[in-house]
């Protein structure tokens, strides 16, 4: 049985198959903003399994069979808007808030909740500061959070308190960096992944200065706040599911966050992510059809590939992979896994270090 932070998702494609997928990594990314996701392609239909944790194991079939045991969501509520988000039925009752503003009536607001006071009311900031007539003021703390229960949700899966599990088709680790890491892509091999995976950093709010300051922060799968047991155990543990008879799911990265030259955002998101699911979901059902970029870290998605209808992008920056980006990640991690995991670093991820690096230098 594994553990792993994640949201699972159930989509229905046009054609009425339903695939199960697990979404893990860092908080900040996007991850359970996605239970709300509007498709902006018709035909498309995403529901929820499930938010923060899943239990994951090999079912008698071979694949893998994911589970939450929690009833409820977590949210960093920065950013989050309810009127594109579903969020206000969301967050109607049953709603935790820390580190918000809120009114003179009671009420939570935050920086993106387009909230409309009444005349007179008063609005103050996480600290109890009045800000009406301060617009610098930010209302909220940059890790500002919401737990709600998973009754709120309107999109929750018939299946999403089943003991059994869902079998799933993908599993999404997602960061949050502002340049290097592209879109969408996805790993060679199982192993491969479990490497990739293993070596996530990303750009997070710092807290304790409570500023927009962004810092890479380590965040291997999401996991480092709550693994209980050597790191080193854990990667083996996911590296020893690569058996023979086993039937595993595909591993992709996005990173939904990365910026231009102008410091806004290169990918729409919101309803727009169904794009990056449609092309997943074609790579699991169809891997040979869609033509793929063969990059250093893994394949990318050609322009031609992907469903970018109406939609006006820099594809190229979006899925770009520079190089000296890349290296530099390379001896940062190095230099953690040395630190933490010492001769305990599985030797397998030690082989997939050496051969990125390999295929960087004659890139």
């Amino acid at each position: 049985l594994k553990e792993l932070q994640w949201l699972g998702l159930a989509l229905l494609d046009p054609e009425k198959a339903e695939h199960f997928i697990g979404i893990a990594g860092p908080d900040g990314c996007g991850k359970s903003c996605m239970a709300f996701l509007r498709p902006t392609i018709p035909g498309w239909k995403v529901e929820v399994l499930g938010d923060e944790v899943a239990w994951i194991r090999v079912g008698s079939d071979g694949r893998l069979y994911a589970s939450t045991p929690l009833n409820g969501f977590f949210l960093h509520i920065s950013g989050f808007d309810p009127t594109k988000e579903c969020g206000n039925e969301f967050l109607s009752r049953n709603a935790i808030f820390t580190n918000v503003g809120y009114t003179s009536l009671g009420y939570p607001c935050w920086s993106s909740c387009d909230m409309r006071c009444n005349p007179g009311e008063v609005t103050y900031d996480w600290r109890g500061k009045s800000c009406n007539n301060n617009n610098e003021r930010t209302i909220e703390h940059p890790q500002a959070s919401v737990a709600v229960r998973c009754i709120n949700c309107p999109t929750m899966h018939a299946q999403w308190e089943s003991s059994r599990g869902v079998p799933l088709s993908a599993i999404i680790f997602c960061t949050r960096r502002r340049t290097g890491v592209p879109l969408i892509s996805e790993a060679f091999t199982w192993q491969h992944g479990v490497f990739r995976a293993s070596t996530i950093r990303t750009d997070a709010l710092n807290s304790r200065k409570g500023e927009n300051q962004v810092e890479p922060i380590f965040d291997p799968m999401g996991m480092a706040r709550f693994l209980g047991y050597s790191f080193g155990d854990y990667l083996k543990h996911w590296l020893s599911l690569d058996k023979p008879n086993n039937k595993l799911p595909k591993l992709f990265f996005i990173n939904l966050f990365q910026n231009g030259s102008d410091n806004e955002y290169l990918w729409p998101g919101y309803g727009d992510n169904i794009r990056i699911f449609e092309w997943i979901i074609r790579r699991i059902s169809s891997p040979t059809v869609d033509s793929v970029i063969n990059t250093p870290i893994g394949f990318v998605p050609m322009q031609e590939s992907m469903n970018l209808k109406d939609l006006c992008v820099k594809w190229k920056e979006l899925i770009a992979t520079p190089k000296e980006f890349w290296m530099n990640e390379m001896i940062a991690v190095r230099k953690i896994f040395d630190s933490i995991l010492g001769t305990n670093l599985p030797k397998e991820i030690c082989e997939e270090f050496n051969g990125m690096e390999r295929r960087f230098s004659s890139a």
